[in-house]
């Protein structure tokens, strides 16, 4: 209706990873111009409401809710009450890397992760939804603590906290200067199509 009525050239729908979003992103495969298989992830599709201009929709989840779901992911992996278990180039990523350093820590008063809390480690269902606290948790900070300190067990946990910080802070880039004062260069903003993060 927006492209009819109002004038408005759509170009993306965000939504979270409910499954109810998830099979509408997949009910357009049977529209895609493109042979699908089951494994292939649907992202776009033709805008019809477009013609006679060629336009495609992207489906976008919202980066909030990915980060919500990568530290759930990883607060699973090797639980009593799952049998998800996460690996990488044949070490497991357990949350138990996190608990574990972080309950040392504290014990010891070193204080290597000083915006970690009990909060962050032990999660419920109000810090479940909590995305500040998945985000100090998956972030460089931690991944270089556990990097440094952590048994090298736990360096493909720590690699995985690395990435999804990177993840997430190409997905929150708020101003043109904040990468230079934070010192993190996926903070800053996108300016040109070959930029290299998007093939990362």
């Amino acid at each position: 209706a927006s492209e009819k009525k109002c004038k408005i050239k759509v170009i993306a729908a965000t939504s979270d990873g409910a499954s109810s979003n998830r099979n509408f992103f997949n009910m357009h495969k049977y529209f895609s111009c493109n042979s699908l298989n089951d494994f292939d992830i649907i992202y776009k599709v033709e805008n019809p409401f477009a013609y006679p201009e060629y336009r495609y929709i992207y489906f976008i989840s919202d980066p909030p809710h990915l980060l919500k779901t990568l530290r759930n992911c990883l607060y699973k992996s090797g639980s009593s009450s799952s049998n998800r278990r996460m690996w990488n180039n044949n070490l497991e990523l357990l949350w138990s890397h996190i608990s574990k350093f972080f309950h040392q820590d504290q014990e010891l008063g070193l204080h290597l992760l000083p915006k970690i809390s009990v909060e962050h480690i032990s999660v419920n269902s109000y810090s479940i939804m909590n995305v500040s606290l998945a985000a100090q948790v998956l972030s460089y900070t931690l991944s270089k603590v556990l990097t440094e300190y952590a048994p090298p067990s736990s360096s493909e946990t720590a690699r995985y906290c690395g990435l999804v910080d990177s993840f997430f802070d190409i997905m929150n880039v708020r101003n043109s200067n904040e990468h230079k004062h934070k010192m993190k260069p996926f903070l800053e903003p996108f300016t040109n199509v070959d930029d290299e993060r998007f093939q990362w």
